[in-house]
């Protein structure tokens, strides 16, 4: 065997080694894991949410992704605390449950 084909052998055992391994992890973990669960869990990271991360600036800001993750709304400013970033999305909710009404401008053009 030349060394090139012996080390391809060594390649696709490292590969099936670590395939095996990865698949028994998973099973172990998804042991106790009812197939509801698991279903609930992949809708919820299918559907847009909420989440507050910290800027660069040590401000805390949320942002609304959408289920394809793009973001779709923002905090237009930074909170100094991140309680206070969580009431801003509460508002943000509040808001949302109610009736919205949508206001056209005027299109005049003349």
């Amino acid at each position: 065997m030349t060394k090139r084909s012996e080390f391809i052998g060594q390649l696709k055992n490292l590969f099936y080694q670590l395939k095996t391994n990865i698949c028994q992890l998973f099973k172990r973990s998804q042991k106790n894991t009812s197939s509801e669960q698991i279903r609930k869990g992949a809708t919820r990271s299918m559907l847009p949410a909420f989440e507050v991360y910290q800027d660069r600036g040590g401000k805390w800001r949320w942002r609304l992704k959408a289920s394809n993750g793009r973001i779709i709304c923002d905090s237009a400013q930074g909170y100094v605390n991140k309680e206070d970033a969580y009431a801003g999305i509460n508002s943000v909710r509040r808001y949302v449950n109610s009736q919205i009404i949508l206001l056209e401008g005027n299109d005049d053009k003349k």
